[in-house]
């Protein structure tokens, strides 16, 4: 696996985290019903903008386990299995 660095990450990853972090403090702090609607905006963002924005290294990872997350809150089996297919495919990656 090679190591690329990025001048300046664009506004739209910049945006995606930023989301991605208020999710993860809602859901610790207990307000679910935020912390889902959080999470489904940013998983949302990236299915629609990742043909033009594809996710790079570890923004797959996190992206994995928003979907896990998201997942886990709603008892969504098929969105569980859907990142757990998505987590062996980035082990595949790298192989």
């Amino acid at each position: 696996m090679a190591l690329r660095l990025v001048s300046q990450p664009n506004a739209s990853i910049q945006s995606r985290s930023s989301c991605a972090r208020k999710a993860i403090q809602y859901f610790m702090i207990g307000d679910d019903q935020t912390a889902e609607q959080q999470l489904n905006d940013v998983i949302g963002t990236v299915q629609q903008t990742i043909g033009d924005e594809p996710l790079e290294g570890y923004e797959k990872h996190i992206y994995c386990r928003l979907f896990q997350l998201l997942g886990s809150m709603r008892h969504d089996k098929q969105m569980l299995k859907t990142s757990a297919l998505e987590f062996q495919a980035l082990l595949l990656e790298d192989y």
